[in-house]
């Protein structure tokens, strides 16, 4: 509800003096999971289905203003010194109490990047260097990418080389860029499918990079220009010729497009209909398109 035009201040203070407040009160022996949970709000995925007439631009926007007032409500200092004692204090291992711990330190970092950008990028650096598993590492990664810090740049060719033989690792690498939010989002994915570890023909590559970006990243693929539609139906058709089943699947991130706004909702509908009336597609892949249109 703070999300919409109009609201009354004062419940958006309210939630984060609440927040905040708890935060500043935690100590060690407190739940990290629940917090971690308290301190992030519903997905723009998840915000987009309370919408009659979804504008996941805005939607993006309006979220990240929301969580810039939490973090400045809670400020810089107070993220700063929780990240510090977590990191000192948590490890590496897999059980539930370090795994939770890591999660809280992730939103922690991520709230800094808003409330004081230039030490958050500098953690996240160090994080990365110094990280000994995975979680870590893809964490301090995820913010210096999506907020196309200087540092960025380095660390994706670092984890690039790093774990060139590592399939698994190199698909987190492209999801990771996949979900960069807003219009520049198209053109890196792009620029990744020329990356000699992408093909098509390889389902696990393929929708870590081309399925995460359609269906994880909202304000990237919808934009308004429909852009990313058109570019998403031309590799519907490349894919349909040698793996149907997978095309359908990655063809569902047109699901919803009747509940986009007008301008967005046009721009869907021509490209799903442009890819019917164009491409022979195999029987999968033209009952799922089908049904959307109909439904």
């Amino acid at each position: 509800d703070a999300l919409r035009d109009g609201d009354d201040d004062s419940a958006l203070s309210s939630w984060c003096d609440a927040l905040a407040t708890l935060l500043v009160q935690a100590d060690q022996h407190d739940d990290h999971a629940l917090l971690a949970r308290l301190l992030t709000p519903p997905s723009e995925l998840e915000l987009a289905e309370r919408q009659n007439a979804v504008d996941p631009e805005r939607i993006h926007n309006l979220r990240q203003s929301l969580l810039w007032r939490l973090a400045e409500r809670i400020g810089g200092e107070v993220l700063h010194a929780r990240y510090q004692s977590l990191d000192t204090a948590v490890g590496h291992g897999l059980g539930v109490a370090e795994q939770a711990a890591r999660q809280l330190k992730r939103c922690l970092l991520e709230l800094l990047a808003l409330a004081d950008t230039g030490q958050a990028y500098v953690l996240a650096q160090r994080q990365y260097d110094k990280a000994q598993g995975m979680s870590d590492r893809l964490a301090a990664l995820g913010v210096l990418v999506r907020g196309q810090a200087e540092q960025s740049t380095t660390a994706l060719a670092h984890f690039r080389a790093r774990y060139e033989d590592n399939a698994l690792a190199l698909e987190k690498w492209f999801m990771v860029q996949a979900l960069v939010p807003g219009e520049t989002a198209l053109a890196r994915v792009k620029q990744l499918e020329t990356d000699p570890a992408f093909t098509l023909k390889n389902p696990n590559r393929m929708r870590s990079l081309i399925g995460t970006f359609a269906h994880a990243n909202p304000s990237g693929f919808h934009r308004a220009d429909g852009a990313a539609y058109v570019w998403l139906a031309q590799r519907l058709a490349q894919l349909d010729a040698f793996n149907p089943q997978v095309a359908a699947r990655l063809a569902t991130a047109y699901n919803g497009w009747k509940r986009l706004e007008p301008v967005r909702r046009e721009a869907a509908h021509q490209s799903m209909t442009q890819l019917l009336e164009a491409a022979r597609l195999s029987r999968n892949l033209r009952e799922i398109m089908d049904k959307m249109l109909q439904n």
